[in-house]
């Protein structure tokens, strides 16, 4: 059973480390620790989408693994598996003392935080879904179930229009959306 609360909660923890990434990256501060954010902001929108398909959270931080049980449930786009693989290093490698092989320069951390917005901005996927549950949602429901602005969502909505993935049937009040096949394109 999907758990919309407990995920808007990982979400919520999610956003937090892009954020504090950027903010170290231009301070110039240690990459290593970016890293870990980068990292850690990736792992907690893994678990977000799993815990949205009621899927029970692994106590793990691989995000390889995690990116694999929620293909089952989303593409997830914007990144290749590459990305996924050096990021995912470093967690394993910075986090503890230990030897340390390669630590991150400043363009694969910018890099990298480039990675990070596009996976926790998968927003359109759980747009799309939240449509197929409810065609007659509102703007404002969907901004308060996916928990951005409504603006945020309207954006989207156009990129989902513009892109032929949905449309809108009717008046905004009373009218529903329709989710477009692929066949009918």
């Amino acid at each position: 059973m999907p758990n919309r609360t407990y995920a808007l909660e990982w979400i919520d923890l999610a956003r937090k480390n892009p954020e504090t990434a950027k903010l170290l990256f231009r301070e110039n501060h240690y990459t290593e620790i970016i890293a870990i954010e980068i990292q850690q902001s990736i792992e907690k929108m893994l678990k977000a989408i799993l815990a949205y398909h009621g899927i029970r959270i692994p106590k793990l931080h691989d995000i390889i693994e995690l990116q694999k049980q929620c293909s089952e449930y989303i593409n997830l786009t914007g990144f290749k598996i590459d990305d996924l693989i050096e990021i995912n290093d470093y967690y394993e490698s910075e986090r503890y003392p230990g030897p340390k092989f390669d630590i991150p320069t400043m363009n694969e951390i910018k890099k990298n935080i480039n990675v990070t917005e596009n996976v926790t901005e998968n927003r359109i996927q759980l747009i799309e879904e939240e449509i197929r549950n409810n065609s007659r949602i509102s703007l404002i429901d969907l901004s308060k179930v996916i928990n951005v602005s409504k603006m945020t969502i309207y954006r989207d909505i156009e990129k989902m229009k513009k892109n032929g993935i949905v449309k809108r049937v009717g008046p905004d009040k009373g009218g529903y959306w329709k989710i477009i096949d692929k066949n009918e394109k």
